[in-house]
């Protein structure tokens, strides 16, 4: 086994101990989820103090972002669920090379989080209020994982 194909298994193995199948969203989980992300939109407002043109030019461009996030990680997602199944199932080493190279390339290909649309926002509410974009995303998470953890 080359060192390559091994290495990449190896982080296959490190990725999957940590991911869980997720089961479909109850109402109640989707109620909180529109509620964290109505507290999310008033969060970034309030921190960006976006005036009424800015906000109109912002959320279009955020809300495509965040759009493209999600199913970017869908996409990887789906297809490390493919190399999975495909280890499990027991298939050949050619079969298993073509899903890790599926895999790498669908992880290669999505860039996660704002980071990657930086010239877009800045083109729409300019280089301060982009860097206060990145770090009010930042404190919403940990406020998130904080209040989480108090449960």
């Amino acid at each position: 086994m080359n060192k390559r194909l091994f290495i990449t298994i190896l982080a296959f193995v490190a990725i999957s101990m940590t991911a869980i199948a997720q089961p479909k969203p109850t109402a109640a989980q989707r109620k909180e989820h529109k509620r964290v992300e109505a507290e999310r939109i008033a969060f970034i407002t309030k921190e960006l103090d976006l005036s009424p043109e800015e906000a109109e030019a912002f959320w279009p461009v955020y809300n495509y972002a965040q759009k493209q996030d999600r199913e970017g990680f869908h996409e990887t997602r789906t297809k490390f669920d493919a190399l999975r199944e495909g280890v499990e199932s027991g298939k050949s080493d050619a079969e298993i090379q073509a899903l890790i190279d599926e895999f790498v390339r669908a992880k290669e290909e999505h860039k996660p989080g704002m980071e990657a649309y930086a010239e877009d926002f800045i083109k729409v509410i300019g280089v301060e209020k982009t860097a206060k974009l990145f770090i009010a995303e930042d404190d919403f998470r940990a406020r998130q994982i904080k209040k989480l953890s108090k449960k």
